[in-house]
């Protein structure tokens, strides 16, 4: 009788419920959709713009749906799919929304399908089921409030897991606000900026040039327009914008000063304070690579003076003899070979002291890396100490974000020296600052706070343009000190909108050298190199492209910031055992040292740095001299030997099943979808790491080819109960690994079955051995372990080690 009064009630609450959205309900269309590319059209390649993976791959029919567009196919028995939109849209909490999707369906029944909508960290979600069955094309929607996220944004997904027979069909997914209220508030930002109808995009306002005195705007009206723009009152010109919406405004006529520019055209009205500088002839740099530009060379006499035109607010890099030291305006203190500095564009003197001989200076990128000190999380893993960083990073890297020196005598040395420190702000509460608000709440902007420069905001979309205009809304009311700049974090495709034109333009015109970091994380998911080629120009020459077309001159305030985590079950983007990740991190950041159009690119920089083993930091730290301070072209793994597969051992994933292994006894291959990234395998394709060798009393192995004698090499391999992979307790089992022909590092040897918390139950281990020849036999068993237990092994790599 409870459970039907219990029924009973829950029918009434979902009646009354339906009630009382119904009363004040728009009709399904009458507000825009606030998902990108709904219809899911192919942009490019062969999955649909703005949507990701993170699991099994669906067939995809670029035509056919109801509503026009794309359609995903989900047909595959026992797979996982899940298809995500992030970020891309924002709810306010508690209002409402509609949720709606066209599907198909033939004879179809899966353990779970849903269409999703989850907030930032998933700790909410509404979820509207999918039916089984039978049926043509039809509607299914839902009306929903929304829930709480951080820096309210949201993000849509198709969930269909373990189909059991038929297949499902979706398309035309569409999120609108369900009442005028919901719409009202969902879309109040636009109301409260002024319409961003031109956007100046370079230069800085404040940093014009007599030598090229030239503003370029972005135009966003009507595009026969006619623009008349006028100084302190006094008409400057009338201009027109190109095809692109491009309008060049010249200032030669203008002295060097201080002036207010304004700009008219129809019922829009624009305003900017703008300061020319004097003029200062350019200099011919010779270009090593797209990072480092030698700007002078000047011989000094003993005690003797010089000086250079830097061409650009940046980093400026010497080389000096090794018995020279010299002195400029804005260093700290002396600077020794190898030193940098940031400094404005102009010309600049210094002074040496001791011997004579030539001054290198080379104009450089930014080189940011996350964090100072950080890691790695994995318990027992020598950690990134500030010894490590002092040798490192900190003479290459210009720029860190976060992090900890140790102890207050490592901060004190540490901020003796030119390095940059950003500090971390809460992105909601800097949106949320208000006309008359101090900033000095924020350490990294309170110019009594010695201990840093300036503040990153972690993170932005790139084509959330709600997040865009609460910046901009917000950013007016910041008076950033001298000195300090501030670097939103961005990820995503930036879209093309005057919002994201405007938080483009808003942010180089914050203070100093403030910019844009886009994060370009690229995972490990080829073992081809050509494939991770294309990859690695896709995140890279690809995106500053499309920053380049849709806001002209928007690059020169845009960094590109790589990842280069490796721990596995703590987070990894080194998800093919096979591939080097030392050498597909040096693909990388070879293509920006190289590529086309990434000519004097601001920043590089790492993310990641917390969750990098040693070796890896290392490797980042070395990266950062090659391509930045020496300014090299070619591969920095060519001086070590380093190749894209070393197939030093095969089959590493078992993506082949048992294929290049011996075995005996009980060794056979299991399968779990998605078991890679529930390993903390970011990124991964839906078929990496499905596969694993389970032990349940038996021996396996297989020879380590292609060594050579004295060089070090880095094993490293996961395990975990293959009873239940994903919730398993696999602390008390231990898989024995042996190692013949070869001489283990006893020092090295690493265990690790209490992975951190929020990693999946599994156990870690690396050991580290020198060659004797070319050839080594692993082995691995399982004895002494529980007569029914079941071991999986995956996730096998053997690379040569980087030495310190």
């Amino acid at each position: 009788m409870k459970i039907i009064n219990g029924l009973i009630m829950s029918v009434l609450l979902q009646s009354l419920m339906s009630v009382s959205y119904a009363e004040n309900l728009e009709p399904s269309g009458k507000y825009e959709n606030m998902l990108e590319n709904s219809n899911l059209e192919l942009y490019a390649g062969d999955f649909p713009g703005k949507w990701r993976l993170t699991g099994a791959k669906p067939i995809y029919i670029p035509n056919g749906a109801p509503q026009g567009g794309g359609i995903f196919r989900f047909s595959e028995k026992n797979k996982k799919y899940l298809i995500r939109q992030d970020w891309t849209f924002s709810l306010v909490e508690g209002e409402k929304y509609r949720l709606s999707a066209w599907i198909k369906t033939d004879a179809f029944d899966a353990e779970k399908a849903q269409i999703l909508v989850f907030n930032n960290g998933w700790s909410w979600a509404e979820e509207m089921n999918i039916p089984p069955g039978n049926g043509n094309w039809r509607k299914i929607e839902t009306v929903f409030a929304a829930g709480n996220s951080r820096g309210g944004v949201f993000s849509c997904g198709i969930l269909v897991d373990r189909i059991r027979k038929g297949f499902l069909e979706v398309s035309g997914l569409r999120i609108e606000p369900a009442t005028e209220e919901s719409f009202k508030v969902s879309y109040a930002y636009l109301n409260e900026i002024p319409p961003q109808t031109l956007v100046p995009l370079f230069p800085r306002l404040k940093r014009i040039f007599g030598s090229s005195p030239a503003l370029n705007f972005k135009w966003f009206g009507e595009p026969d327009s006619l623009i008349g723009f006028s100084v302190d009152g006094i008409k400057l010109s009338d201009e027109k914008p190109d095809g692109q919406g491009i309008v060049i405004l010249r200032l030669s006529t203008l002295k060097p000063g201080k002036y207010r520019l304004s700009a008219k055209s129809g019922s829009y009205r624009g305003e900017w304070e703008i300061e020319i500088h004097p003029e200062f002839p350019e200099p011919a740099p010779v270009k090593k690579n797209n990072l480092h530009w030698v700007l002078a060379e000047v011989t000094v006499k003993k005690n003797g003076t010089g000086k250079f035109i830097n061409p650009r607010d940046g980093w400026v890099l010497f080389r000096l003899p090794a018995k020279m030291s010299l002195n400029i305006q804005g260093s700290k203190g002396p600077v020794t070979d190898g030193g940098f500095v940031e400094l404005p564009a102009g010309e600049h003197d210094f002074t040496v002291t001791g011997t004579s001989g030539k001054v290198t200076v080379s104009a450089i990128a930014e080189t940011l890396f996350y964090q100072l000190c950080g890691g790695p999380y994995m318990p027992k893993l020598e950690k990134n100490s500030w010894d490590l960083y002092l040798r490192n990073l900190i003479p290459y890297a210009t720029t860190f974000y976060d992090g900890s020196a140790g102890s207050a005598e490592n901060w004190k040395i540490f901020r003796t020296k030119n390095n940059r420190m950003m500090g971390r702000c809460d992105l909601a509460v800097m949106l949320a600052v208000k006309k008359g608000d101090s900033l000095a709440q924020f350490p990294g902007l309170n110019p009594k706070n010695g201990m840093y420069d300036g503040i990153t905001l972690d993170e932005f979309a790139g084509d959330n343009i709600r997040m865009h205009a609460q910046f901009i809304k917000s950013s007016v009311n910041y008076s950033i000190p001298t000195g300090r700049v501030i670097y939103p974090w961005v990820c995503g495709t930036p879209g093309k909108s005057p919002f994201t034109a405007s938080f483009i333009s808003h942010t180089a015109n914050l203070g100093g050298t403030s910019k844009l970091l886009y994060e370009a994380y690229i995972p490990s998911n080829f073992m081809d190199e050509a494939q991770a080629q294309k990859l690695i120009e896709n995140r890279t020459n690809e995106v500053m492209e499309l920053f380049e077309k849709n806001y002209p001159g928007a690059r020169n305030f845009v960094g590109l910031i790589l990842c280069s985590s490796n721990v596995p079950l703590s987070f990894t983007m080194d998800n093919h055992p096979a591939v080097n990740y030392k050498y597909f991190q040096d693909m990388q950041f070879h293509q920006l040292a190289v590529g086309k159009g990434l000519d004097g690119l601001p920043c590089v920089g790492y993310w990641g740095g917390n969750y990098s083993d040693t070796e890896m930091s290392r490797w980042i730290g070395a990266l950062f001299r090659h391509y930045v301070i020496e300014g090299k072209r070619e591969l920095l793994s060519k001086n070590y030997g380093y190749t894209f597969r070393p197939d030093h051992l095969l089959n590493c994933d078992f993506e082949k099943g048992l294929e290049s292994w011996k075995t005996s006894g009980k060794v056979s291959v299991g399968t779990a979808d998605g078991f890679a990234r529930v390993l903390k395998r970011f990124h991964c394709l839906p078929d990496t790491g499905t596969r694993y060798a389970v032990f349940s009393g038996g021996t396996l192995s297989q020879k380590i080819c292609r060594l050579e004698a004295g060089k070090l090499y880095k094993v490293r391999f996961v395990t975990s109960d293959a009873k239940d992979t994903v919730n398993g307790n696999p602390a008390s089992l231990k898989l024995n690994c042996t190692l013949m022909g070869a001489a283990v590092l006893p020092e090295s040897v690493i265990h690790v079955n209490k992975t951190p918390a929020w990693v999946r139950p599994a156990n870690y281990d690396e050991f580290i051995f020198r060659a004797e020849g070319e050839n080594a036999l692993l082995s691995f068993n399982d004895s002494g372990n529980p007569e029914d237990a079941k071991i999986a092994l995956h996730y096998i790599s053997v690379m040569p080690y980087f030495e310190k």
